[in-house]
């Protein structure tokens, strides 16, 4: 509302404002805050779509990492000179320095196994019938509104997820009400969805216990001197256990503080000062380290300090290397961004590999990533691809799309004017006016 009122003078300040939108939407965006901006208004923009950052008439370019590895300011100017900043990500993304994903593309023939969605009518769908070939990186395009979520997040994956738990009558239900069917089910082993949803609510849920390493670690420090003297199990290293959690805040680390007329507010616990453990189970020591520092420490940092230990340094290793890497193993699950809590579901599957042919769909994974993550993001998802698995993915994106084995392009508007089947086919082929790439 604010963007469509006539403004002068005033300082808009937008977080991240493509998200979700089609390249073609972008630059509809573009043309409103350049408007703006000539009308004497300030914009300010948190953003990675390069299309933004190259219509800016000045660039800040923060990092060189996250978290504790960035805060620093690498560079202020236009973004044409941002490209011969050495130093900074933003800058290799603009002038193509960025590493390419190397990729073995799968050829898909008119033999390969593939799904079958027939007669999809929910919503703006026009009565879609679709092949999805599997064992291969299928990319879902279309403008916003086009009908790629009604197709894939609310057709195919309700009606596969119930035929996989072996649930007959739910498979029929929620085709019955979504399309005519889907062929090919029996292929498929296993459905994942990908999603930005939280991982927990629970200010109990951290790194540490979605990642399936606290077990392990529990279990090191039952094995140290100070432990076996005192008789300690693993429980006594758990903060859902009463043996040695702090007994105030029966091992959150937090209280919560009623307010009369304010928010109620979350504070650090006096007791332990946030550390979840009573004072004797954090005096034991595993390598110079208490339980309560093992949780403060990064993932970065957890990954060396547990190297000799190949599982632990394996699952710290693959959380690291999917950007998350500057998150603490103590962190709540409650406190991700959508964007770390779909890349930590990513890790925990690259982490426990499965001979289950598995079907993995994600809904826009680059929304809130800088080019640098897409690149590291494709590779994962090509790892998973390699090695066996189906991948769909909803994306504007133009390096997915173009690094996708089938694209599948919905249109060619949003609303009553979509749910048609624009393209499907390689991506050397592809070239829609809706799509315009």
């Amino acid at each position: 509302a604010s963007l469509s009122s006539p403004l002068y003078g005033a300082c808009l300040i937008l977080d991240e404002p493509t998200a979700g939108l089609h390249p073609r939407d972008t630059q509809k965006l573009l043309i409103t805050l350049h408007r703006l901006r000539d009308s004497g208004s300030t914009v300010i923009v948190v953003e990675h779509d390069g299309d933004v950052i190259r219509a800016a008439d000045w660039l800040i370019d923060l990092g060189p990492g996250a978290g504790a590895d960035g805060g620093q300011l690498l560079f202020a100017g236009t973004p044409s000179n941002a490209r011969e900043h050495a130093q900074s990500p933003t800058g290799d993304y603009l002038r193509g320095a960025l590493p390419a994903v190397e990729t073995a593309p799968v050829v898909i023939h008119s033999k390969s196994q593939k799904l079958t969605i027939r007669n999809a009518r929910l919503n703006n769908l026009k009565n879609v019938s679709i092949d999805l070939p599997l064992h291969c990186f299928v990319c879902v395009t279309g403008v916003s509104g086009s009908g790629k979520s009604s197709l894939i997040t609310d057709t195919l994956l309700p009606v596969v997820s119930a035929a996989v738990m072996q649930n007959s009558d739910a498979a029929t239900a929620a085709a019955d009400a979504r399309c005519d069917g889907v062929d090919g089910i029996e292929q498929i082993q296993r459905v994942v969805s990908l999603d930005q949803s939280p991982l927990g609510r629970s200010s109990r849920s951290c790194i540490a216990t979605l990642c399936g390493i606290w077990n392990d670690v529990r279990r090191l420090f039952t094995k140290t001197r100070e432990a076996r003297m005192r008789g300690f199990t693993s429980q006594h290293f758990s903060f859902n256990s009463g043996e040695g959690r702090c007994r105030d805040c029966r091992g959150t680390g937090t209280r919560l503080v009623r307010m009369s007329f304010l928010p109620d507010a979350v504070i650090s616990c006096p007791s332990c000062n946030g550390l979840r453990f009573n004072p004797i189970v954090r005096s034991i020591r595993f390598r110079d380290h208490s339980v309560a520092d093992i949780l403060k420490m990064r993932i970065d940092e957890a990954a060396e300090f547990f190297r000799e230990f190949q599982k632990l340094h394996g699952v710290l290793d693959t959380f690291r290397s999917v950007g998350l890497g500057y998150l603490t193993l103590g962190q709540p699950a409650s406190t991700f961004s959508g964007g770390e809590a779909q890349r930590a579901k990513l890790a925990s599957e690259l982490a426990s590999p499965t001979s289950l042919h598995t079907l993995y769909l994600l809904d826009e994974p680059t929304s809130g990533l800088h080019p640098a993550d897409v690149v590291c993001l494709m590779q994962h998802l090509r790892a998973l691809v390699s090695a066996g698995h189906s991948m769909v993915v909803i994306e504007h994106n133009a390096d997915v799309i173009c690094g996708s084995d089938w694209i599948l392009d919905i249109g060619p508007d949003s609303a009553e004017q979509g749910g048609r089947i624009v393209f499907a086919g390689p991506p050397g082929g592809f070239s829609s006016p809706a799509t315009g790439r």
